[in-house]
């Protein structure tokens, strides 16, 4: 489970998979247990859970009987860097060295160790995504993205963002990652306007949680409750339409 409890001023969960996951299983209950067991179970059938809409996904050669995997979509307001979550991406400068906003709220709440790490490997592109440790954070592990720019629209900067949590989703799935908590990449000093990113973070997760993937959570963690308001919309409007 996730405990931000201490930290959290308002929580906005867009699904409650229980009801709908017995119902697709049989009425069958599922534990976490259960669930993690049919996880790991080769060939199986996923249900991706995404805002409040369950989407079945065949396996190919899939045998047996079904399985239930849920991702949950959730945002809250809360400081990203008191999460109890498997991982939380840090919205990083090229460098992957201390900035301002997000990245230097990470880096110093994590210590000195991990600018140490990302000297070592080197930087990072936009719109890729690079792993290290969580040090002194609650978080085991800090997935650094680096964000576009904006300059309009006219740069690519949608496809880039769009990549940012793409690439972020891919290697925290790859490295067994189950929670994870995304800030709002490049709508700080980057410029990106806030609504149209917002957009983006959540179509960009809602299609990779739409394939079998073995994340149980993705969080949106918000600054403000403008902020949260505007993925609370969004994560309310059925897939396809966020676009």
């Amino acid at each position: 489970m996730i405990d931000t409890s201490p930290y959290l001023q308002r929580s906005f969960v867009r699904n409650k998979p229980s009801r709908l996951l017995q119902d697709y299983a049989g009425n069958q209950r599922l534990n976490a247990t259960d669930k993690e067991k049919d996880r790991r179970r080769a060939g199986c059938r996923t249900f991706a859970l995404t805002g409040s809409r369950i989407h079945p996904i065949l396996a190919p050669d899939c045998e047996g009987p079904p399985c239930v995997m849920a991702t949950t979509l959730r945002a809250i307001q809360a400081d990203i860097t008191t999460l109890h979550v498997d991982a939380v991406v840090n919205a990083a400068n090229e460098s992957l060295l201390p900035g301002g906003g997000v990245c230097g709220a990470i880096h110093r709440a994590a210590g000195p160790e991990l600018m140490n790490e990302c000297r070592l490997i080197g930087g990072c592109r936009t719109g890729d995504a690079k792993l290290t440790k969580g040090y002194r954070l609650p978080a085991d592990y800090i997935i650094h993205t680096v964000g576009p720019v904006w300059h309009g629209g006219q740069r690519g900067e949608p496809e880039l963002l769009a990549s940012c949590y793409r690439t972020s989703l891919a290697l925290a799935n790859d490295k067994g990652i189950t929670t994870l908590a995304f800030p709002s990449i490049s709508t700080g000093i980057y410029g990106y306007p806030f609504d149209e990113a917002a957009r983006i973070a959540i179509t960009a997760t809602r299609e990779f949680a739409g394939k079998p993937t073995g994340l149980s959570e993705v969080m949106f963690c918000c600054f403000s409750e403008n902020d949260l308001k505007v993925y609370e919309k969004l994560l309310d409007e059925p897939q396809g339409t966020e676009r």
